[in-house]
């Protein structure tokens, strides 16, 4: 089956939030992509326990401060928006039951 790595989790995250891969991996710096830009980072922390510099490399090349700054984002927007959460919470669940 399919094995849970960063294509995955980019995905995933891109279906949920309705945004193309690309656009994830891509420089622009609308709101509608940075935030599940910013998720997808959050979840190769969380579920691949990656690098911060091999989680830049995967969108596009971004600078670790980057990085660092979307996985503040992300845990700052779960504590704000329980739905928000919630919906973290569903993705990953999903792309828990990849793991062999």
């Amino acid at each position: 089956g399919p094995a849970l790595n960063t294509y995955a989790i980019q995905q995933a995250v891109s279906k949920e939030w309705g945004v193309t891969n690309e656009g994830l991996r891509s420089k622009t710096r609308t709101k509608n992509l940075t935030v599940p830009r910013q998720v997808a980072m959050f979840m190769m922390r969380e579920l691949l326990s990656m690098q911060l510099v091999e989680i830049g490399a995967a969108f596009g090349g971004r600078d670790h401060s980057t990085v660092i700054h979307s996985l503040e984002r992300v845990a700052a927007m779960m504590k704000e928006d329980p739905a928000f959460a919630q919906r973290i919470g569903k993705v990953q669940a999903a792309l828990e039951s990849l793991r062999n």
